[in-house]
Protein backbone atom coordinates (compact mmCIF):
# COMPACT_ATOMS: atom_id res chain seq x y z
CA UNK A 1 0.00 0.00 0.00
CA UNK A 2 2.83 2.38 0.88
CA UNK A 3 4.57 1.71 -2.43
CA UNK A 4 1.33 2.19 -4.38
CA UNK A 5 0.72 5.50 -2.61
CA UNK A 6 4.27 6.61 -3.41
CA UNK A 7 3.82 5.65 -7.06
CA UNK A 8 0.59 7.61 -7.26
CA UNK A 9 2.20 10.61 -5.57
CA UNK A 10 5.13 10.64 -7.99
CA UNK A 11 2.75 10.17 -10.93
CA UNK A 12 0.70 13.27 -10.06
CA UNK A 13 -2.23 11.16 -8.92
CA UNK A 14 -2.01 8.72 -11.83
CA UNK A 15 -0.69 5.20 -12.07
CA UNK A 16 -0.07 2.87 -14.99
CA UNK A 17 -1.62 -0.15 -13.29
CA UNK A 18 0.08 -2.79 -15.43
CA UNK A 19 3.58 -1.31 -15.59
CA UNK A 20 3.78 0.36 -12.20
CA UNK A 21 1.94 -2.12 -10.02
CA UNK A 22 0.77 -5.39 -11.57
CA UNK A 23 4.08 -6.29 -13.26
CA UNK A 24 6.12 -4.79 -10.44
CA UNK A 25 4.71 -7.17 -7.80
CA UNK A 26 5.96 -10.43 -9.38
CA UNK A 27 9.18 -8.68 -10.38
CA UNK A 28 9.81 -7.71 -6.76
CA UNK A 29 9.05 -11.27 -5.70
CA UNK A 30 11.77 -12.36 -8.14
CA UNK A 31 14.09 -9.94 -6.38
CA UNK A 32 13.25 -10.69 -2.78
CA UNK A 33 12.23 -14.35 -2.85
CA UNK A 34 13.99 -15.77 -5.89
CA UNK A 35 17.20 -13.80 -5.22
CA UNK A 36 17.51 -11.75 -8.42
CA UNK A 37 18.89 -8.21 -8.58
CA UNK A 38 16.76 -6.53 -11.22
CA UNK A 39 18.42 -3.43 -12.68
CA UNK A 40 15.28 -2.17 -14.46
CA UNK A 41 11.90 -3.49 -13.30
CA UNK A 42 10.04 -2.38 -16.42
CA UNK A 43 12.61 -3.95 -18.74
CA UNK A 44 12.64 -7.14 -16.64
CA UNK A 45 8.88 -7.42 -17.14
CA UNK A 46 9.29 -6.92 -20.89
CA UNK A 47 12.00 -9.54 -21.28
CA UNK A 48 10.10 -12.15 -19.30
CA UNK A 49 6.98 -11.50 -21.37
CA UNK A 50 8.98 -11.76 -24.63
CA UNK A 51 10.37 -15.12 -23.56
CA UNK A 52 7.01 -16.40 -22.35
CA UNK A 53 5.31 -15.29 -25.57
CA UNK A 54 7.82 -17.29 -27.61
CA UNK A 55 7.47 -20.40 -25.42
CA UNK A 56 3.72 -20.38 -24.89
CA UNK A 57 1.99 -17.93 -27.21
CA UNK A 58 3.46 -18.15 -30.72
CA UNK A 59 1.43 -20.74 -32.63
CA UNK A 60 2.43 -19.26 -36.01
CA UNK A 61 6.18 -19.53 -35.28
CA UNK A 62 6.72 -15.84 -36.01
CA UNK A 63 10.46 -15.11 -36.54
CA UNK A 64 10.10 -11.66 -34.93
CA UNK A 65 8.72 -13.24 -31.74
CA UNK A 66 11.64 -15.69 -31.70
CA UNK A 67 14.18 -12.89 -32.26
CA UNK A 68 12.75 -10.87 -29.35
CA UNK A 69 12.87 -13.92 -27.11
CA UNK A 70 16.49 -14.64 -28.03
CA UNK A 71 17.43 -11.02 -27.25
CA UNK A 72 15.46 -11.21 -24.00
CA UNK A 73 17.24 -14.42 -23.02
CA UNK A 74 20.58 -12.71 -23.58
CA UNK A 75 19.46 -10.06 -21.06
CA UNK A 76 18.00 -12.46 -18.51
CA UNK A 77 20.85 -15.00 -18.36
CA UNK A 78 23.40 -12.56 -16.85
CA UNK A 79 20.87 -11.47 -14.21
CA UNK A 80 20.31 -15.10 -13.21
CA UNK A 81 24.01 -15.97 -13.38
CA UNK A 82 24.84 -13.01 -11.13
CA UNK A 83 22.20 -14.18 -8.63
CA UNK A 84 23.75 -17.65 -8.57
CA UNK A 85 27.22 -16.19 -8.03
CA UNK A 86 25.96 -13.89 -5.24
CA UNK A 87 24.18 -16.75 -3.51
CA UNK A 88 27.34 -18.87 -3.63
CA UNK A 89 29.31 -16.15 -1.81
CA UNK A 90 26.62 -15.28 0.75
CA UNK A 91 26.51 -18.70 2.29
CA UNK A 92 23.69 -20.42 4.11
CA UNK A 93 22.22 -17.30 5.78
CA UNK A 94 20.22 -16.08 2.79
CA UNK A 95 16.87 -17.75 2.21
CA UNK A 96 16.09 -17.38 -1.47
CA UNK A 97 15.17 -19.89 -4.12
CA UNK A 98 18.64 -19.48 -5.64
CA UNK A 99 20.24 -20.31 -2.30
CA UNK A 100 17.99 -23.33 -1.80
CA UNK A 101 18.92 -24.67 -5.23
CA UNK A 102 22.59 -24.36 -4.28
CA UNK A 103 22.22 -26.38 -1.10
CA UNK A 104 24.00 -29.72 -1.21
CA UNK A 105 21.57 -32.44 -2.18
CA UNK A 106 18.86 -30.00 -3.33
CA UNK A 107 17.83 -32.37 -6.11
CA UNK A 108 16.94 -35.69 -4.48
CA UNK A 109 20.38 -35.93 -2.91
CA UNK A 110 22.34 -34.63 -5.90
CA UNK A 111 24.00 -31.27 -6.29
CA UNK A 112 22.77 -29.10 -9.15
CA UNK A 113 25.19 -27.50 -11.62
CA UNK A 114 24.99 -23.78 -12.33
CA UNK A 115 23.56 -24.34 -15.86
CA UNK A 116 20.79 -26.53 -14.39
CA UNK A 117 20.05 -23.96 -11.68
CA UNK A 118 19.97 -21.24 -14.36
CA UNK A 119 17.51 -23.28 -16.45
CA UNK A 120 15.25 -23.88 -13.44
CA UNK A 121 15.26 -20.20 -12.47
CA UNK A 122 14.65 -18.94 -16.00
CA UNK A 123 11.75 -21.37 -16.33
CA UNK A 124 10.30 -20.21 -13.02
CA UNK A 125 10.74 -16.51 -13.82
CA UNK A 126 9.35 -16.67 -17.36
CA UNK A 127 6.37 -18.62 -16.10
CA UNK A 128 5.79 -16.44 -13.04
CA UNK A 129 6.09 -12.78 -14.07
CA UNK A 130 4.08 -12.88 -17.34
CA UNK A 131 1.40 -15.24 -16.03
CA UNK A 132 0.77 -13.13 -12.93
CA UNK A 133 0.84 -9.93 -14.98
CA UNK A 134 -1.71 -11.28 -17.43
CA UNK A 135 -3.94 -12.80 -14.75
CA UNK A 136 -4.03 -9.64 -12.65
CA UNK A 137 -4.51 -7.54 -15.78
CA UNK A 138 -7.50 -9.66 -16.75
CA UNK A 139 -8.96 -9.29 -13.26
CA UNK A 140 -8.50 -5.52 -13.40
CA UNK A 141 -10.08 -5.35 -16.85
CA UNK A 142 -13.17 -7.17 -15.58
CA UNK A 143 -13.37 -4.92 -12.52
CA UNK A 144 -13.27 -1.90 -14.81
CA UNK A 145 -15.89 -3.40 -17.14
CA UNK A 146 -18.20 -4.48 -14.33
CA UNK A 147 -18.96 -1.75 -11.78
CA UNK A 148 -20.73 -4.31 -9.57
CA UNK A 149 -17.53 -6.33 -9.32
CA UNK A 150 -15.47 -3.20 -8.68
CA UNK A 151 -17.83 -2.17 -5.86
CA UNK A 152 -17.59 -5.64 -4.31
CA UNK A 153 -13.77 -5.66 -4.57
CA UNK A 154 -13.52 -2.16 -3.13
CA UNK A 155 -15.85 -2.99 -0.24
CA UNK A 156 -13.88 -6.15 0.57
CA UNK A 157 -10.57 -4.25 0.45
CA UNK A 158 -11.88 -1.43 2.64
CA UNK A 159 -13.24 -3.98 5.11
CA UNK A 160 -9.83 -5.69 5.16
CA UNK A 161 -11.62 -8.93 4.20
CA UNK A 162 -8.96 -10.79 2.25
CA UNK A 163 -11.07 -13.92 1.83
CA UNK A 164 -13.96 -11.99 0.28
CA UNK A 165 -11.57 -9.99 -1.91
CA UNK A 166 -9.99 -13.23 -3.12
CA UNK A 167 -13.43 -14.63 -4.03
CA UNK A 168 -14.37 -11.42 -5.89
CA UNK A 169 -11.10 -11.43 -7.84
CA UNK A 170 -11.46 -15.10 -8.76
CA UNK A 171 -14.99 -14.38 -9.96
CA UNK A 172 -13.67 -11.51 -12.09
CA UNK A 173 -10.98 -13.83 -13.45
CA UNK A 174 -13.60 -16.44 -14.34
CA UNK A 175 -15.09 -13.96 -16.83
CA UNK A 176 -11.74 -13.39 -18.57
CA UNK A 177 -9.38 -16.31 -17.84
CA UNK A 178 -5.98 -16.84 -19.41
Amino acid sequence: AEEAEALIATGNGRLDAIRDLITRVPTRICERYYGMEVPDEVRFGHITIAMSTFMFGDPSDNPAVRDEAVKAGAELRPIVDAAIARARTRGPGSDTIVRRLLQPGANDGQDLSDPIIRAILIGMITGFVPTNTMAAGHMLEMLLRRPDMMRAARAAALADDDELLKRVLWEAFRFLPL
